[in-house]
């Protein structure tokens, strides 16, 4: 009778010893588990940081790109001006040379004293 309750009390530690190593391993679960929330919290986290950055480049890059249209088209309104003028100052200087190339017109008569 005393070897069976003195088995009886070793298997009863080791039962102990058991739970307790099972609830230090739950409670290092748990911990992990806590750990690996934060961490995913904090991936999520800058994940939207990052994405925000990316909408904010694209949104940059579109003003850029609209702005750069802008300036083409400008650019291709002045070149239309430039154009327009430089042919209107060819009609004049030709204007010009077809006046002064004609006979000088005669003086106005001098009236008699």
């Amino acid at each position: 009778r005393l070897a069976l309750k003195e088995e009886a009390e070793s298997v009863a530690a080791e039962l102990e010893e058991e739970v307790k190593r099972r609830d230090r391993a739950e409670e290092e679960l748990e911990r992990g588990m806590g750990e690996k929330e934060a961490a995913l919290k904090r991936v999520q986290e800058l994940l939207a940081e990052v994405k925000g950055c990316k909408a904010t480049d694209e949104s940059r890059e579109r003003e850029r790109e609209e702005e750069r249209l802008r300036f083409e088209r400008e650019r291709g309104r002045m070149e239309e001006e430039a154009g327009a003028l430089t042919v209107l100052c060819d009609a004049l200087k030709q204007e010009l040379d077809r006046l002064s190339s004609a006979s000088p017109p005669p003086p106005p008569p001098t009236p008699p004293p």
